[in-house]
């Protein structure tokens, strides 16, 4: 994969950013992607639409530090009731807080998206041309700071991961993006294994 030399999504170094609540279960990581159009959309060069490319990112703790011993990145489409895995990487060192568009860094380990692959696949669902922009799906980019290391092989299940997603000790952010434009589209999702 080519890495970007874009830093779109990095974090101006006097903002922390993002929304949320610093409760426990709330999130404490701010995230940005440069994925992110100014109408709140998914870019489609991020999509199966265009390049199917996968995007910068970056995160910070919103409180400082998270105390973390592994960080996982993981990519859903929400449409309906249907939840699609789009991608999922483990092994991120706790340091770590930004990551290049399409790169796999040394040490990281990929998880089969629902598509059965160990890559970034996004295609998100076709609405019709008249429909309302709620009628597409959301797409979130979370982070999960892990206080533990989980030893996990290329081609994990990223649903093995939830009950540690959702472990009090785990701190977590989102970003949500629409598929279509949409205003407001920093929702913030409170389920931290969604």
């Amino acid at each position: 994969m080519r890495t970007s030399s874009s830093a779109s999504a990095r974090f101006p170094a006097s903002t922390v950013g993002g929304q949320g609540s610093q409760q426990p279960h709330g999130p404490t990581i701010a995230i940005v992607t440069g994925a992110e159009q100014k109408n709140g959309a998914i870019n489609p060069v991020n999509t199966c639409r265009g390049r199917n490319r996968q995007p910068e990112i970056s995160w910070k703790p919103l409180n400082g530090t998270t105390g973390a011993e592994q960080l996982i990145l993981v990519r859903t489409l929400i449409h309906g009731q249907q939840r699609v895995t789009n991608f999922a990487m483990a092994g991120l060192p706790p340091t770590m807080n930004y990551l290049e568009a399409e790169t796999i860094p040394k040490g990281a380990v990929l998880g089969r998206n629902s598509f059965g692959t160990l890559k970034y696949d996004v295609c998100p669902p076709e609405i019709p041309a008249h429909a309302s922009p709620r009628s597409g799906g959301l797409i979130t980019f979370a982070v999960y700071a892990l206080p533990q290391k989980l030893h996990l092989k290329p081609g994990f299940d990223p649903e093995s991961l939830k009950p540690y997603l959702e472990e009090p000790g785990t701190a977590w952010g989102s970003v949500v993006l629409f598929t279509h434009g949409f205003p407001n589209s920093h929702a913030v999702i409170n389920t931290p294994g969604g």
